[in-house]
């Protein structure tokens, strides 16, 4: 039985993930991956956290909550795991679930300045402007300036003009 080419190799599936690792997999590639997995029988908390960052970048928000709600009943250390959940319900215009998320995640790493950007969208987008430059502020704080940096240093300054 010939084995169709993947640029993924097998061993490379179980390797530890940050969200940003899984975009170096073709995400036509991730479907493969998890049939794969299905098909050999590994039931791996990681495939759960590929699958649910597929299923964000797809846009399917349902899905990719399942995925790292699973993921969360073993592995409760990974602030990745929160970020996405809290990023998942940001899409879903769910703001306090997404807080609620966010927050846990800023327990495990008070430095990931991902979630001072999402803190700040959701307080923004439930009109809570002081919260959200509170965020934006912390955000601006440990961010790279990159292109992001730009768009919420905006943000932040017509915040703060209209006090």
């Amino acid at each position: 039985m010939k084995r169709k080419h993947t640029n993924v190799k097998e061993q490379e599936i179980f390797q530890p993930f940050r969200y940003t690792t899984v975009s170096t997999i073709e995400r036509d590639e991730i479907p493969d991956i998890l049939q794969l997995a299905e098909k050999k029988g590994i039931n791996d908390v990681r495939l759960d956290k590929i699958a649910g960052i597929y299923y964000l970048k797809k846009m399917m928000y349902d899905s990719a909550i399942i995925k790292f709600n699973k993921t969360l009943k073993i592995d409760t250390t990974d602030n990745n795991i929160f970020i996405n959940l809290g990023a998942a319900y940001l899409k879903k215009r769910d703001y306090d679930k997404s807080i609620f998320y966010l927050e846990k995640a800023l327990k495990i790493d008070t430095n990931d300045y991902t979630i001072y950007g999402n803190l700040g969208s959701d307080y923004f987008m439930k009109g809570d402007s002081d919260k959200a430059m509170n965020a934006y502020s912390k955000y601006l704080e440990v961010a790279p300036k990159d292109e992001d940096y730009s768009k919420i240093l905006s943000i932040y300054q017509r915040l703060k003009n209209k006090k």
